[in-house]
């Protein structure tokens, strides 16, 4: 079975169960329906409280000593591993800071 364009970038599809057939929704349709979601002051409120952490942790993880936002590498695969190893380096950095140590009973955060 091969999918179409839309379906291969994740556009949602929706079967009819009138007649069986599938109705692909478009993009304007999803982009109406996000407007009026981020229209919610709710919704604004936690946006703002979560987007500085998010582009904090975005620029500590991309910052100089690793080549800063381009790839270091050519190719999916060595650019894929490039990234895990630089996100498990921030992850242990980060553990060292909050104390992990091994202790009698097993790994623990002091």
């Amino acid at each position: 079975m091969s999918l179409n364009s839309r379906q291969r970038y994740g556009s949602p599809v929706y079967e009819n169960s009138r007649n069986g057939c599938t109705e692909t929704i478009g993009t304007g349709v999803r982009k109406r329906s996000e407007r009026a979601e981020q229209a919610d002051p709710a919704w604004k409120a936690r946006y703002r409280a979560d987007r500085p952490i998010v582009e904090r942790k975005i620029a500590h993880f991309t910052r100089r000593p690793w080549g800063g936002r381009k790839a270091r590498t050519r190719g999916l695969e060595r650019v894929a591993t490039d990234l895990d190893t630089r996100a498990g380096a921030v992850n242990w950095a980060r553990l060292a800071v909050l104390g992990l140590h091994h202790g009698d009973n097993g790994w623990a955060i002091a």
